[in-house]
């Protein structure tokens, strides 16, 4: 090729312009018989088709490609992706032109299959598409097996999540911790602790690290348990087997406070305290609220009062929180706290804040 071609092609590619740089190949490889069968052209002109999205064409070349040399996995999904824009049943003949080409695909490219699926909404075809490629020789891996099991939790599909689970297990998947976190946060929403006991099992067996992640998905479930279970060694081995961040402190005050244990809730939070992870609004609109629930008003006054020591902003969370349970118990500090609340947050209408606010400010009208 001459030097003053060679160097045009080269700049258009860097340049972006494809639509030039398409036609400058096409006459370069049209002029020249013995640049005809120059495979690193034509595999320039095939990537320049795939910019284009130039469906016929690119298909077209990948199939010339296929006749002067062996496609490389990179030109399989080039071809493949290009494909999935225009027609889903095209990109997956594709695939499996390439899986019989026994060239394994990228995790990118099965990864691309199942966004594809997620964005159109077609939950039940990413379903099709594992359990169709799950059991053979190449099989998609961690991330795309974990986002479809994450979107079935989602759509609470509990149970078909389970199977494919146990398909994605039988076939060698590699499961991340955050997929088994996944599975035992199903089990909670779905109520089903036996599950989720199976499921702890067998990464004990699997030598699975938990996480702190893991542990708060494990302790949140609990909440739902309605057969006998030791919260309390749950609660141990969380707390000493990894090093916990704010959600699992959070999670484990409010199963205390939901199994009536208030002083126990103390405890862990005077232990979260002392540990590595300071506590947040988050975690101290959970004490308010146990102990609102619990009737422990003058305790939740003092962790009201704790709030703005630290240095923390109440939100109206925080505000409906205290003053519900204050002006239900005709409690002194009603008007007060009322008074700070509106001077945080004026008057609004029409929200959980504002109705709590106003029904709290009727109670302390005195009849005439």
């Amino acid at each position: 090729m001459e030097d003053w071609r060679s160097r045009l092609i080269s700049s258009l590619r860097n340049a972006n312009k494809n639509d030039q740089l398409i036609q400058e190949i096409e006459k370069t490889i049209g002029g020249n018989q013995q640049l005809n069968v120059d495979p690193a052209l034509h595999i320039s002109l095939f990537q320049a088709y795939v910019n284009a999205r130039s469906m016929q064409d690119l298909h077209r070349k990948f199939a010339e490609l296929q006749s002067m040399i062996v496609p490389q996995r990179s030109l399989w999904e080039d071809m493949i992706i290009a494909s999935q824009d225009q027609n889903i049943t095209t990109a997956l003949k594709g695939l499996s032109q390439m899986i019989e080409a026994d060239v394994e695909p990228s995790e990118y490219l099965w990864l691309s299959f199942i966004d594809l699926y997620i964005q159109r909404n077609s939950l039940d075809a990413a379903i099709v598409f594992l359990n169709q490629h799950l059991p053979r020789k190449f099989h998609p891996g961690a991330a795309p097996f974990g986002k479809v099991i994450h979107a079935l939790g989602r759509a609470e599909r509990f149970h078909e999540q389970m199977r494919l689970f146990d398909l994605g297990k039988q076939s060698g998947v590699p499961v991340d911790i955050k997929t088994w976190t996944i599975m035992i946060s199903s089990s909670g929403r779905a109520r089903n602790i036996p599950r989720m006991l199976r499921i702890l099992d067998l990464m004990k067996r699997e030598n699975i690290q938990m996480d702190s992640a893991a542990w708060t998905a494990v302790i949140s479930a609990i909440r739902h348990s309605k057969v006998p279970i030791d919260v309390e060694a749950y609660i141990q081995e969380a707390l000493t087997t990894v090093i916990p961040e704010e959600p699992l402190w959070n999670s484990i005050i409010q199963l205390e406070f939901i199994l009536k244990n208030s002083q126990r809730a103390q405890e862990i939070f005077s232990q979260m305290q002392r540990s590595q992870t300071k506590p947040s609004l988050r975690t101290y609109n959970i004490l308010l609220s146990g102990f609102s629930k619990n009737f422990q008003l003058e305790d939740m006054l003092k962790f009201f009062q704790e709030i703005k020591s630290e240095n923390l902003i109440p939100d109206e969370f925080t505000y409906t929180t205290v003053v519900h349970a204050l002006s239900n118990a005709n409690h002194p500090a009603t008007r007060s706290i009322i008074d700070e609340a509106r001077a945080a947050f004026g008057v609004q209408k029409d929200t959980p804040f504002s109705r709590t606010i106003e029904k709290a400010q009727e109670s302390l009208v005195v009849p005439t």
